[in-house]
């Protein structure tokens, strides 16, 4: 601060000592330093009033101040986001005693500063505009060892071995990888601001050679220690390690080579988000696969607030990935419970979806497995819990109505087609009627065959099984009944047009038969085999989810009671499809019987 008088006097600079003393009208004295404070005093008390303002200004001690990072040299941040490896060499092989560079060394650096000024790394330092725009000025670097050059870093704090680690894995960045750590091996496990290191770099780039060259590095072959161990559990800011960052990316090759490397990085960290439990939240299946076959049981199933990889699974809602969590192993504890005290259990049911739903989605699968499996609740109050769940979920009746409006236009053109096709082919029957002046004269010409009697009731139950579907579709569509009234004839509906649509195949293939059985049996038997073919395919997704559940079972409950329960399941589902089949030929076979 100084001020200013009217007076006609030149202002003065008077030094006294290490005091600076600024004489004008009204004096200013300034302290550069902690000692001068003594000396201002005095020098105050001698002046005459017209001395106005003093300020002393202490001077910080320089141990208390931490010096900023410098900056990386342009031309090294160039050679290193590039691979140009020869530049690289030069520079850090200038010492004392060589030569200027030449100009056409000049002009080669000259290009790298070009590409440098648009290369897509020209955020990670000091900008082509504000280097100077002498090349030779940048390469007149002060006599300082090579060591002090690579001590430069990125606004990242990233040293010149993250660069390289970060943009390439080509022959020309291995090689500049090898010069770095040749004058500086330190580099290799220095962290940038994120505490990653060059290795965690390259994995979250992808660079899978990289990887593999900075683990060769670590091995250092020459002086026979090992640290690639040190390297690959090493841990950043948020404790995650470089496979984390290889299974965020989803690449399965670089985690199946840290794998190799170290069998047990997948229980790193002891304390945090396990990679595990990434690639379940990632739904990253076949990363999961290799973790727990690379691991030979030792992996970490740990994830984030207090969840566990089985809450992954769950939060998911993927059968795939709950195999793969569980597949391991009855160590995995399922009813431990997160910071909010709710198990595996507690949180399936949020993934059910609320009103109408299929039953053999797999979120409702998973949430079955768990009850199987005598998986408990955690020690939150019941009611609490229904509340929370309830207001999570937040039912909309309205919305419900609507889908259910939408599912009845769909299932109400399917079962009309199946019951006129049925009518039709019931009053035009196969093989024709008898003359009217032979005996039973208007009657079926192949009336009395087991097949005739089988297709009949066939296309009886297949037109009275689609007409009662359709008038529980007409009742689930009608708005002045309640709700969970209309939902009842919807799903009534949709279970007799499923069935209607199985006798409406086993009339075609009987109809088939009839016609054909005695001129062309084989032809007639191929038809019988292939007709099924369109019913089991409704059933393959049922029968895929209780497969892969079937694994996850076996280990908890036992094998014999996984295949009673996975057997009584499938053969129930497919009585409930075919009833109407067994009773069409058993009742053909006693028709038959009567003559």
């Amino acid at each position: 601060m100084a001020s200013r008088s009217s007076g006609e006097e030149p202002s003065s600079l008077l030094m006294e000592g290490n005091a600076v003393q600024v004489s004008v009208d009204a004096k200013l004295t300034v302290a550069t330093g902690r000692g001068n404070c003594q000396q201002l005093k005095d020098l105050l008390s001698t002046e005459d009033s017209k001395t106005m303002l003093v300020v002393m200004a202490p001077i910080i001690q320089a141990s208390t101040v931490k010096p900023l990072p410098e900056v990386m040299n342009p031309l090294l941040l160039s050679s290193a986001c590039s691979g140009a490896w020869q530049a690289l060499e030069f520079l850090l092989n200038r010492g004392h005693g060589q030569p200027h560079p030449s100009m056409n060394s000049s002009t080669k650096f000259h290009d790298l500063l070009t590409a440098y000024g648009s290369h897509s790394c020209s955020d990670k330092g000091t900008s082509m505009e504000k280097a100077s725009d002498d090349v030779e000025a940048l390469l007149n670097l002060p006599s300082a060892s090579t060591f002090s050059l690579l001590d430069g870093v990125t606004i990242e704090g990233g040293n010149a071995l993250h660069v390289v680690a970060t943009y390439g894995e080509s022959d020309g960045f291995l090689r500049s990888a090898d010069i770095i750590h040749s004058k500086a091996n330190h580099l290799l496990f220095a962290r940038n601001n994120n505490g990653d290191t060059p290795l965690h770099c390259a994995a979250r780039a992808g660079m899978s050679r990289m990887v593999s060259h900075l683990i060769t590095l670590a091995r250092d072959e020459n002086t026979g220690v090992s640290r690639v161990k040190e390297l690959l559990e090493t841990e950043n800011c948020l404790k995650e390690t470089a496979l984390h960052q290889a299974v965020r990316i989803g690449n399965n090759d670089i985690v199946k080579l840290l794998m190799e490397e170290n069998s047990e990085l997948a229980s790193f960290p002891k304390d945090g988000t396990s990679p595990l439990y990434l690639a379940i939240l990632l739904e990253e299946d076949i990363i999961v696969e290799t973790l727990y076959n690379a691991s030979h049981m030792k992996l970490s199933y740990s994830g984030k607030n207090g969840q566990n990889a089985l809450h992954a699974a769950v939060l998911r809602g993927t059968v795939c990935s709950y195999p793969s969590a569980e597949k391991g192993n009855r160590q995995t504890h399922l009813n431990l419970s997160n910071n909010r005290g709710q198990t595996p259990l507690d949180i399936s049911p949020y993934k059910v979806p609320p009103g109408l739903f299929d039953d053999q989605n797999s979120e409702a699968k998973i949430h079955f497995a768990l009850t199987v499996v005598n998986a408990r609740s955690g020690g939150c109050r019941r009611d609490h819990f229904e509340e929370n769940y309830t207001r999570q979920l937040k039912y909309d009746e309205s919305e419900q109505l609507e889908k259910m409006k939408e599912s009845t236009q769909t299932l109400c053109i399917g079962v009309a087609l199946i019951a006129t096709a049925t009518f039709t082919v019931t009053f035009a029957l196969p093989g024709g009627y008898k003359a009217d002046e032979h005996i039973n004269g208007g009657t079926p010409t192949l009336a009395g065959r087991y097949a005739f009697d089988a297709f009949i009731i066939a296309s009886t139950f297949s037109f009275v099984l689609s007409a009662m579907a359709m008038v529980g579709l007409m009742y689930s569509g009608y708005s002045i009944l309640n709700p969970q009234t209309r939902r009842i004839y919807m799903i009534a509906a949709l279970y007799f047009g499923s069935t209607s649509g199985t006798c409406f195949l086993a009339t075609f293939m009987l109809g088939l038969y009839m016609v054909l059985a005695r001129v062309a049996h084989k032809s007639a038997i191929a038809i019988c085999v292939i007709s099924p073919l369109a019913v089991i395919c409704k059933q393959i997704d049922l029968w895929l989810k209780w497969a892969l559940l079937a694994q996850p079972l076996c280990t908890r409950i036992g094998l014999t009671r996984t295949l009673v329960m996975v057997t009584t399941r499938i053969l129930f589902s497919l009585f409930m499809e075919f009833w109407p089949i067994i009773f069409i030929f058993v009742w053909a076979t006693y028709t038959s019987n009567q003559f």
